[in-house]
C-alpha cells in the first residue's frame, strides 16, 4: 500500500517549523478533524521517544499516537492509530529541512501492512490538516525564534539572534567557543 506524501515550504527557519508543528499542534488543528470537535480542546504532542500523541476532548486526553523518535529542530516521527487501528498502528514522520523559501516540510504516513492497509483510505484528510498547518506558519513568520532547552524548544524574543549553529544568545553575547 502506498505511503501519503505531502510536502510543503514554509516561511521560517527548521527549528521554527519544528516548534510550530510539535509545540503549537493544539493551535492550527482543525476541530472538525477530531472525534468530537464541539468539545475539542487541543492536540497535544509529547516531543520525546514514548510520549503520547493525544486530542484533547473535555477534560481529557485521547491518546492516538505514540513517539517513536524526535531530533529537535529536524524531525518526529510517531506510530499512528488516529482512525482506531490502535492494534496495528501505522507510523507518521515529519521531516523540517532547509529550503530556499525557509523550510521544506516533508510528510510521510506510511508503515501499512495487511493488518492495517483498510485503515489507509480513512486518511484522505491529510492534506486539509497540514494546510491548517501551512496557515498557521505564515501567520507567525515574522519575528519568531526558538531556542533548545534541555529537551524542549520554546519561543524566545526577538532580541535574541542565532549563531551559526541555530543555538539562540542574546545578539549583544559575542560568540561562545
Amino acid at each position: 500500500v502506498d505511503k501519503i506524501t505531502l510536502t510543503h515550504d514554509v516561511p521560517v527557519p527548521p527549528a521554527a517549523a519544528f516548534y510550530l508543528f510539535v509545540g503549537e499542534i493544539g493551535q492550527w488543528w482543525p476541530p472538525l478533524q477530531t472525534p468530537d470537535p464541539a468539545r475539542h480542546a487541543g492536540v497535544v504532542i509529547e516531543a520525546r521517544p514514548g510520549g503520547t500523541v493525544s486530542f484533547r476532548i473535555g477534560g481529557e486526553d485521547r491518546a492516538w499516537g505514540e513517539v517513536v523518535s524526535v531530533d529537535l529542530r529536524s524531525s518526529i516521527v510517531f506510530d499512528c492509530w488516529r482512525r482506531g487501528e490502535h492494534r496495528h498502528p501505522s507510523r507518521v514522520s515529519v521531516r523540517f529541512s532547509d529550503s530556499e523559501w525557509g523550510t521544506r516540510v516533508t510528510f510521510e504516513h506510511g508503515g501499512w501492512d495487511d493488518d492495517n492497509a483498510g485503515a489507509r483510505a480513512r486518511y484522505g484528510d491529510w492534506p486539509l490538516i497540514l494546510a491548517e498547518f501551512v496557515a498557521h506558519t505564515r501567520r507567525h513568520a515574522r519575528g519568531i525564534r526558538v531556542a533548545a532547552r534541555g529537551t524542549a524548544l520554546v519561543p524566545v524574543p526577538r532580541r535574541w539572534a542565532p549563531d551559526a549553529g541555530s543555538v539562540l544568545r542574546p545578539s549583544s553575547s559575542p560568540p561562545s567557543s
